[in-house]
């Protein structure tokens, strides 16, 4: 159940936590329904974890791709590409992507 307190917007604020992967912080909200990883991609190919649920990536800064096994999508700032459950993806170039999902 969320609860919807008051308080201000710097108290509401999220810190990131650290993954096993540099170039991903994660940020998640005190209700279990959710979470938001911040995915900074500099150059380098990098394969995300499967997610149980559905995702919505949205470009935020650069350019690259994001791949599954069946399609590659061109992403620039302002794209937006959902993922459906279960699937692999990789993320390269040079981009800045803030994927949303369901922790279930």
């Amino acid at each position: 159940m969320v609860d919807c307190n008051p308080g201000t917007a710097a108290a509401q604020k999220l810190a990131p936590v650290r993954t096993d992967e540099d170039s991903i912080r994660r940020y998640v909200p005190p209700v279990r329904d959710f979470a938001v990883d911040l995915v900074q991609s500099v150059s380098k190919e990098l394969t995300l974890l499967r997610k149980a649920s559905p995702q919505i990536m949205l470009c935020t800064d650069g350019s690259g791709c994001v791949s599954t096994d069946n399609s590659t999508e061109m992403l620039a700032r302002g794209d937006v590409v959902f993922v459906v459950p279960g699937v692999p993806v990789k993320v390269s170039g040079n981009l800045t992507i803030f994927s949303a999902y369901c922790q279930g």
